[in-house]
């Protein structure tokens, strides 16, 4: 997403089937991999389709993920 200080920042959209784990968790899974700069600025949800075979596209995420950082 476009970013006032950094230009851009990197944004997730993840699926957990294990059940919540949280901004925190998934942040301190990452650092102990990822630089800082790798890691999303946010993690949205997984939009849930009801299409059979949906495959995710870039340009969908990146719309979606600008209209969530405008809500913030």
């Amino acid at each position: 997403v476009d970013d006032k200080d950094f230009g851009q920042r990197p944004v997730a959209f993840v699926e957990c089937r294990l059940g919540k784990i949280g901004d925190a968790g998934l942040r301190s899974s990452l650092e102990r991999t990822l630089p800082r700069f790798k890691i999303p600025h946010q993690f949205h949800p997984w939009p849930v389709r009801e299409v059979t075979g949906f495959k995710a596209n870039r340009e969908d995420f990146r719309q979606v993920a600008a209209r969530l950082a405008d809500t913030e």
